[in-house]
């Protein structure tokens, strides 16, 4: 690429627009704006609104600046040159005609960042090596904000990693539920409890989707939480391309059932939670046929679906032992399915600092629910109590055994932990031996991820 005409082309652009006066580019719209705004540690809020007339820029406004520039004959070379260089437009149908859209955009946005006072020598640069790099397919920049529910943060803001921050909502996140680019939004805004802002690079947007469900996974596994996103944008950080940022809503409904506080003294945990679980949990695209987590990945999808779905205690309860099943039953076994996972639960959390005898009889409540609900009865009134009761504790259950799973199959099969499970039942050297291994795992987590 020739950097010089490109710079040539842009101080072309920028001595026509020192022309315009700026009634010639800009409108007044009305808009939203919240003041007086508060938010508490539990996620109240509180605020007032105001309509005022703001001047924007209209990029209509700016079409004939920029067809005039595209019958410059420096335009004219830079497409050329374009087009003899890259890959990418030979792979249009048009490349000229493609070529000459790719570029008016970039001079579009060139125009707008000069005209909102934005534009520099700097951005000058990072424009030009933005353009190179999507000429030659390099991955883009995306930026994503996520509206999430199920949690709270004490603290102002925790940043978990150099891609990811989560923060307290504000002002601006409320008018951007509010406000559209067609008029004022009718109806009450759905005030998030917490804002996730993420910027990773990727050449595909469904990427960046998927880690954002990733995040969503872990917040559920760091505590016993219905952590749902509400909506997310993604704006793709594109010079060729009109990209503006559109705001997707969930359109199922999710249940909060469980909801959590990160405290100001949990911010460590959740940071070094975060970023042992981003690298090891099964849900990497290049890893979904893996068989030796398909287990892992039923159990994760139960969990979630027990978290959310708008159900009663008993359903909940009924999802959460499918999950359970998933992690401590091997393809083939027969028999007493109900007593076998019990007792395995049972040894397994108990080197975690849970009463073994306490999960064994959970369970065989739990089970004496699932069997009434899984035959279509109706529960008496004590055993929809026992529902409410015992549906958080094996929740956490199947949240505890996931990611003693996740850590486990790192090293050995799934096979081979419930089989060393089994053994350590009727042999006090494998029982010694397992809780010194599990314990091992335990290490490397912050304390009491694995403890109710």
């Amino acid at each position: 690429m020739n950097v010089a005409k490109i710079r040539e082309l842009i101080e072309l652009l920028r001595q026509e627009i020192k022309k315009l006066s700026k009634d010639e580019y800009t409108v007044t719209r009305p808009t939203i704006k919240i003041t007086n705004f508060t938010i508490s540690n539990n996620g109240s809020t509180s605020y007032s609104t105001t309509i005022v007339d703001e001047p924007v820029i209209d990029t209509l406004r700016l079409s004939p600046l920029i067809n005039d520039i595209k019958n410059t004959p420096q335009f004219r070379d830079v497409v050329a040159e374009i087009v003899k260089t890259y890959t990418l437009p030979k792979k249009q149908q048009n490349p000229q005609a493609q070529t000459e859209f790719w570029l008016g955009s970039f001079l579009n946005k060139i125009a707008i960042d000069d005209l909102e006072g934005k534009f520099d020598e700097n951005k000058e640069v990072e424009m030009i090596m933005n353009l190179r790099n999507e000429l030659e397919e390099g991955p883009l920049v995306h930026n994503s904000d996520m509206f999430l529910e199920g949690f709270h943060l004490e603290t102002q803001e925790i940043s978990l990693d150099e891609h990811v921050i989560l923060r307290k909502p504000n002002s601006t996140d409320i008018e951007k539920q509010i406000s559209g680019s067609f008029g004022l939004h009718r109806g009450f805004p759905t005030i998030p409890t917490v804002v996730a802002e993420i910027s990773r690079k990727s050449k595909e947007q469904s990427e960046i989707y998927h880690e954002n469900e990733k995040l969503l996974l872990i917040l559920r596994l760091f505590r016993l939480g219905s952590v749902s996103a509400e909506s997310q944008a993604i704006h793709r950080s594109s010079v060729i391309w009109f990209s503006g940022t559109g705001r997707s809503s969930n359109t199922y409904k999710h249940a909060i059932n469980n909801n959590y506080t990160i405290k100001s003294s949990d911010t460590n945990d959740l940071i070094k939670f975060y970023n042992l679980m981003k690298n090891i949990l099964p849900y990497d695209r290049q890893n979904i046929s893996d068989r030796k987590f398909s287990s892992v990945r039923i159990a994760l999808s139960r969990y979630s679906n027990s978290l959310l779905e708008p159900v009663e205690p008993e359903r909940r309860v009924l999802t959460s032992l499918i999950g359970l099943e998933a992690l401590f039953t091997q393809d083939g076994e027969k028999g007493e399915t109900s007593y076998r996972l019990a007792i395995r639960i049972a040894k397994l959390l108990g080197f975690c600092g849970l009463k073994p005898m306490d999960i064994k009889n959970d369970m065989g409540k739990c089970y004496s629910i699932r069997n009434k609900v899984g035959h279509g009865l109706l529960l008496e009134e004590k055993e929809r109590g026992d529902a409410i009761k015992y549906v958080d504790r094996l929740q956490n259950y199947l949240r505890e055994s996931i990611i003693l799973f996740i850590l486990c199959l790192q090293e050995k099969s799934k096979g081979e932990i419930i089989d060393l499970i089994d053994k350590s039942m009727i042999d006090s050297e494998t029982s010694v031996e397992l809780e010194k291994w599990i314990k091992g795992k335990i290490s490397v987590l912050p304390e009491n991820i694995v403890v109710l």
